[in-house]
């Protein structure tokens, strides 16, 4: 923990060194802007990416059981690995999960 406070120490240093004292708040104030944006960004791109992981298996799922019905086979079981919700779970329900998460631990 140490470690850390010196290193913060050294970025602020710095930061005031390179903006100067005057412009250093309204700087803090963009970067927290940037930074957040950011967050916001790779949050959307994670759930569309959750969405179309679950779009995938549930076409992998319906070809699955059109494939073995023609076949006059019984339907396969849903493979978990193959990036299908757990039992109880409607896709797309995950990426929702995360969106709420992120809005609690951001207020």
């Amino acid at each position: 923990m140490f470690g850390d406070i010196q290193e913060l120490l050294v970025i602020f240093v710095v930061a005031l060194l390179v903006v100067g004292p005057k412009r250093l708040p309204q700087f803090a104030r963009q970067l927290g802007k940037i930074v957040g944006e950011l967050k916001r960004a790779l949050m959307e791109a994670r759930v569309e990416i959750d969405r179309e992981i679950a779009s995938e298996a549930r076409r992998q799922e319906v070809l699955a059981k059109r494939t073995a019905e023609e076949a006059g086979q019984e339907t396969p079981a849903v493979d978990q690995a193959a990036g299908a919700p757990p039992k109880g779970q409607v896709p797309g329900q995950a990426a929702e999960d995360l969106r709420t998460e992120h809005k609690d631990a951001n207020g």
